[in-house]
């Protein structure tokens, strides 16, 4: 990868892991399929006025909207409401690293070298770090952070087969398909009674939360990876996700006043330094001018 593309990975992952923090202050006032239904809904209807459609069919739009958006956040928020923190969700949703790996050696024929598992591996170790020093999870909750890790590898494999289009407006128009389901499910599982009550109580902090997921975390964050993902190899940009729970842990103690210490700190040194290994070539000759 170029360097400037690996800064662009950093900026995203660093927008991803503060939006955890994000996805904690709207679920205190508005129950998970509503959140997520009026999120696409903020993050689709609004742009289609400003930005074009992109030059693919409406059947590979809903795929990516119905895997990436829909069911990956229908399973992150519902997870994160039932007990998963904010720290925790954000490595365990790490294990779409293994599953766009997997997929990728098998669909897209991607096989990792040594170099690239040698980084990985090294890479888990801080994670496994970081996660032991969180705890209060719940193993259904668990399970919906990892059934959202599993369809956003699906949804980057889906984007390796379209064309050359602005992601952009893939973005946007993807976002015309979650709205209208994930609302029917809120209606029907969380009730018209939960629904109505949590939008009387909505306050300042949750408009916020929804203008920095929505502005940042879907059209810009995700406009940078799916531009990543369509000029490289899965198995080349997946990994940087693992720089997620270093970011969603150091906003945690920023915002939330959650605790920081060796262990974590030691975990992301591991984390880096596994990104460094898979990103040897291309930092080395930036590395010998500094030294």
């Amino acid at each position: 990868m170029k360097l400037q593309h690996i800064g662009l990975a950093v900026l995203a992952m660093a927008i991803w892991g503060f939006n955890f923090v994000a996805i904690s202050v709207g679920l205190k006032e508005l129950p998970p399929f509503l959140f997520t239904g009026i999120r696409f809904a903020l993050t689709g209807l609004p742009f289609i006025l400003f930005v074009p459609k992109p030059a693919i069919s409406w059947m590979k739009i809903m795929l990516i909207g119905f895997t990436m958006l829909t069911l990956q956040f229908v399973c992150m928020f519902k997870g994160i409401h039932m007990g998963v923190g904010a720290g925790v969700a954000s490595t365990v949703v790490q294990c779409q690293v293994f599953f766009t790996l997997l997929m990728g050696a098998y669909i897209l024929g991607e096989r990792p070298d040594r170099k690239e598992i040698s980084g990985l591996l090294v890479a888990v170790v801080g994670i496994v770090l970081i996660a032991l020093t969180m705890n209060g999870a719940t193993a259904v909750g668990l399970l919906f952070v990892i059934g959202a890790a599993f369809f956003w590898a699906v949804g980057n494999v889906l984007l390796k087969s379209i064309g050359d289009v602005d992601m952009l407006g893939l973005l946007v128009y993807a976002s015309l398909f979650p709205p209208i389901p994930i609302l029917i499910l809120s209606y029907y599982v969380e009730g018209p009674d939960q629904i109505s009550t949590a939008l009387e109580s909505v306050t300042y902090s949750t408009f916020m939360a929804l203008a920095y997921i929505v502005l940042a975390s879907t059209l810009l964050a995700y406009t940078i990876w799916c531009f990543l993902i369509k000029t490289y190899e899965a198995k080349q940009v997946a990994p940087f996700g693992l720089l997620i729970p270093i970011f969603g842990v150091f906003s945690g103690w920023l915002f939330l006043g959650e605790e920081f210490g060796p262990q974590r700190l030691l975990g992301a040194a591991f984390v880096f330094s596994g990104l460094v290994v898979i990103n040897w070539r291309v930092l080395l000759p930036y590395l010998r001018r500094l030294s």
